[in-house]
């Protein structure tokens, strides 16, 4: 049988009862919502499951009760590290109103990640494994994903399966391949996915956010789209749609579809500034030079110079930090190598030639061309010549950097706005150096290490910490520093305060949009917000939510 009959004739869900009696207490007072009866329900009967569950559609109360529903003696929830302790908070109110799983173990994915957690999944010896926030392991080739599969695959091959649930409010950024593996994990022969690497790459290039994808492509996944689209021509909405539409209705596979859920409206805001003199003048420099401001980095590709426009639009980037306060006679011999170097790489992957494409692959690339002695296809000589200057000096480990401030005007303004609200705000950043420069303003900070207070306060947070599954409908107001150009970023952000629970009519959001490369990331990130809307039907809140 071929993937598309396979995966055409898999079980479907059908609504689910309320199942709140089957867990509740004597004495509990609260009630499952539609979507948890639905994912306990679909997880006992397909021995595992996928739940694309919104950003607050309370995905932490099923965490702690799907055990009970698979009869698992051993559960074991994986979940990012700032979320540990919301948890165990969640756990004992959860308790009191439901039958929790008692013996529910808790594992990080930084610890899940570092060598010393190489055996955790052998010692705790998990017969269940719920990823939360599961999008931590869309790459199949990271550590933490790797010893899942491994750990998965170990069971499996024992006659003892492992059973394996997945949820996410963010489950995709931009492919299928992020979250395909997860999938079969959870429903095995029943999942609405390709079997095999091969074929889920080729329907990826007909579903992922960016393709463009041609009759070739389409026609892999013909006659899965003719199934929903029967004599219609075949299109990527259509190839979408169909994909959606078999996705969500598998039995296994809870999504939520209900935007006005939340009970609020939610508004995105513009701030209107003048970009100070200062950073103007430091971003056309690095955009005209590819160099950082004081002229000692050269950048090799887009990505590591946007990059630090994003710092320099907030009024910051980092230098080397000298040894000696200053670059010595072989620190700049090696900083004239690095530039020449980041050059070449540059021209080369401006070519846009598949497999050169970046400097690790350039670097590779011109490694075996030394090796072999003549230079690989599509590679240029002058590129394999400066890797030979480059090469003896490129293990040597530059100096640790510091932040340079040009001026600090946007966060002062980020502040004086703050301040001036009626309703306490949570000021948004990423870079440490941000948070250190708040803190100097007077201003709490919640980074690295911190928990968010209970209470609501005026304060700068980091979304690196605190922007992923954290509950903080106490605030109704924010401001973005550096917009992300991840739909999935975005959903997770906003999903942070505009979220179930929410007692405000109204949610405001608002963003600094004062460069070219904040506005390029808004609009790829409607882009990629796009995508995972066509492909999960869950809703994105970049999208319905109303800009002005």
């Amino acid at each position: 049988m071929n993937d598309t009959d396979r995966i055409l004739r898999i079980p479907v869900s059908t609504p689910a009862p309320d199942v709140t009696d089957r867990f509740r207490r004597p004495m509990g007072s609260m009630r499952l919502r539609p979507a948890q009866s639905q994912a306990l329900h679909d997880a006992a009967l397909a021995k595992g499951g996928v739940f694309p569950i919104g950003v607050g559609w309370g995905k932490t109360l099923i965490t702690q009760l799907v055990g009970v529903a698979l009869g698992a003696k051993r559960p074991l929830v994986l979940l990012p590290a700032p979320c540990e302790a919301q948890f165990w908070r969640d756990y004992g109110v959860n308790g009191r109103h439901f039958t929790v799983h008692p013996n529910l173990q808790v594992l990080t994915y930084s610890k899940l990640q570092v060598v010393s957690g190489r055996d955790s999944l052998k010692t705790l010896a998990p017969d269940l494994i719920i990823a939360d926030e599961a999008h931590n392991l869309r790459n199949l080739r990271s550590a933490r994903c790797q010893r899942v599969h491994r750990y998965l695959k170990a069971a499996h091959e024992s006659g003892t399966p492992v059973m394996f649930i997945a949820l996410s409010g963010t489950l995709t950024t931009k492919s299928l391949n992020d979250y395909a593996h997860l999938t079969r994990w959870a429903l095995r022969v029943n999942a609405p996915v390709p079997k095999t690497a091969d074929e889920t790459l080729a329907w990826s290039m007909c579903l992922d956010s960016g393709t463009r994808p041609g009759s070739l492509e389409l026609n892999r996944m013909g006659s899965f789209i003719r199934h929903y689209f029967p004599g219609e021509a075949l299109s990527q909405e259509n190839a979408r749609t169909a994909f959606a539409e078999r996705f969500t209705r598998t039995l296994g596979v809870v999504a939520t579809r209900d935007s006005s859920a939340v009970g609020c409206s939610l508004l995105i805001i513009k701030r209107e500034i003048t970009v100070p003199p200062a950073i103007e003048g430091a971003l056309a420099h690095v955009r005209s030079t590819w160099s950082l401001p004081n002229a000692e980095q050269e950048f090799s590709d887009l990505m590591s110079m946007q990059g630090a426009t994003k710092q320099i639009a907030q009024g910051f980037y980092y230098r080397w930090d000298w040894p000696e306060g200053r670059p010595n006679a072989a620190d700049k011999v090696w900083m004239e190598q690095r530039k020449r170097w980041a050059k070449a790489v540059r021209e080369q992957v401006h070519r846009e030639i598949d497999g050169l494409d970046s400097e690790l692959l350039v670097s590779n690339a011109c490694r075996w061309s030394v090796k072999n002695d003549r230079v690989a296809e599509g590679l240029l000589p002058a590129t394999v010549a400066e890797w030979r200057r480059w090469e003896p000096s490129h293990k040597i480990k530059p100096p640790p950097t510091i932040a340079v401030w040009i001026d600090d005007s946007i966060l002062r303004d980020a502040v004086a706005w703050a301040k001036a609200q009626k309703a306490p705000v949570i000021i948004w950043y990423g870079d440490t150096a941000v948070g250190q420069r708040f803190r100097e303003l007077g201003l709490p900070v919640y980074g690295q290490g911190s928990e968010m207070p209970l209470k609501a306060e005026t304060c700068a947070a980091s979304y690196n910490v605190h922007g992923t599954g954290k509950n903080l409908q106490a605030w109704s107001n924010q401001i973005l520093l550096d917009p992300p150009s991840s739909g999935q970023a975005w959903e997770q952000l906003l999903g942070r305060t505009h979220r179930q629970g929410q007692t405000a009519d109204e949610v405001l959001f608002h963003y600094y949009g004062h460069t070219d490369e904040y506005r390029a990331a808004i609009d790829n990130a409607r882009t990629s917000a796009s995508y995972i809307e066509d492909t999960t039907q869950a809703p994105q809140r970049l999208l319905y939510a109303t800009w002005a």
